[in-house]
């Protein structure tokens, strides 16, 4: 997955920060449901509090979707809800940091294909990311090389059983760079 993050520090403390990722997939599972491929989306915003210089704890917003594509039908998927986490930040060497976030999610949304009426959906879930993050002093720039996570139960409001767990998993690779006092 890929994307922009963008992040404003607004004290020692307190920072909000935004993250945009996108990324194409192929189903590994030949289930009834399955598709071929899949057109991920994922973005968050969320206000994050720095309990020391190592951990933080964040509560935000967040858009999930997805669409796909197969031989049977075309549809798209998407939810939103709150988020709660716990991230740390440690030092490896003066310039390397290694990167490590957990949150969970409640989102509640829809699932459209063209073959069929619209359904209600309840998501819970986890996000887990780790990543080596190199600062570079004269560039102001952090290159982070890294993996994220994603497992979700998405609960449909049907009376057939059509529950799922999804898993998305992927590299990240971001350059953020640093500027103001």
């Amino acid at each position: 997955m890929y994307g922009p993050v963008l992040s404003l520090r607004l004290s020692d403390q307190w920072s909000l920060s935004g993250v945009f990722l996108y990324g194409k997939f192929k189903n590994t599972d030949d289930g009834d449901r399955g598709f071929d491929t899949c057109n991920r989306y994922d973005s968050d915003i969320s206000l994050n509090y720095n309990l020391n210089r190592y951990l933080k704890i964040f509560a935000g917003g967040k858009f999930l979707g997805f669409s796909w594509e197969d031989s049977h039908t075309n549809g798209f998927h998407w939810s939103a809800g709150p988020g709660l986490g716990l991230g740390a930040t440690l030092p490896v060497t003066s310039n390397m940091f290694l990167l490590a976030n957990v949150s969970g999610i409640y989102a509640r949304g829809k699932d459209t294909a063209d073959n069929r009426d619209t359904i209600n959906v309840t998501e819970k879930g986890l996000n887990s990311n780790i990543s080596f993050a190199y600062y570079i002093t004269s560039a102001s720039t952090s290159i982070n090389l890294g993996f994220r996570h994603q497992y979700l139960r998405s609960d449909y409001d049907t009376d057939d059983d059509i529950d799922e767990k999804h898993h998305f998993y992927g590299v990240t690779l971001s350059a953020v760079y640093s500027f103001g006092s």
